[in-house]
């Protein structure tokens, strides 16, 4: 259930990063995939 979820808030980041470039710079300064 926890890599389910881990998942689905990768990929609602990337949709977000691509929908706002504003955050684009603060994800990739952290590590998303930990």
């Amino acid at each position: 259930m926890e890599l389910e979820s881990k998942k689905i808030t990768i990929i609602t980041l990337v949709s977000n990063r691509r929908k706002q470039p504003k955050f684009g710079a603060i994800e990739q300064k952290t590590p998303i995939f930990c």
